[in-house]
């Protein structure tokens, strides 16, 4: 899930994964990794040395940044605002992959016409469940 939101975050924001892992101190690139931090632990649960491990940096600079985020939306309306952009955009993709998995399930499980099938169809989605690590954050 982490490589897809990274993907994600490229395309929505137009700016290349080299930047926001990387050592840059440009305000822009610090706000967006910064947001990209909170999602991952308010939203997806990630711990805080996961989250510095994907990013390549120590638990410790993930808690500055979070601290630095939780700052910023107290009392910065311009960061407050973009960081529910950021959210709304993101979150969305997030729960749109995982919305379209329900639904198809759903339509096959009715499309079943025994309960032998109906176990099949749920035995299988638990399978794929676990595999594309929906409702847990991937292991790195």
């Amino acid at each position: 899930m982490v490589h897809k939101l990274i993907d994600k975050m490229e395309d929505i924001f137009h700016v290349e994964r080299s930047y926001v892992f990387g050592k840059t101190r440009r305000r822009e690139i610090i706000e967006l990794r910064m947001m990209m931090y909170a999602l991952m632990r308010e939203d997806l649960g990630y711990t805080l040395p996961k989250i510095g491990k994907i990013f390549n940096r120590d638990h410790s600079s993930v808690i500055h940044l979070l601290k630095q985020h939780d700052n910023q939306l107290e009392t910065d309306k311009t960061y407050s605002s973009k960081w529910a952009e950021f959210k709304g955009k993101m979150c969305g993709h997030i729960f749109e992959e995982q919305n379209d998995f329900y639904i198809n399930v759903l339509s096959s499980i009715e499309d079943c016409t025994s309960i032998k099938d109906r176990i099949l169809v749920l035995k299988n989605a638990l399978e794929t469940y676990k595999s594309n690590n929906y409702g847990k954050p991937e292991m790195v």
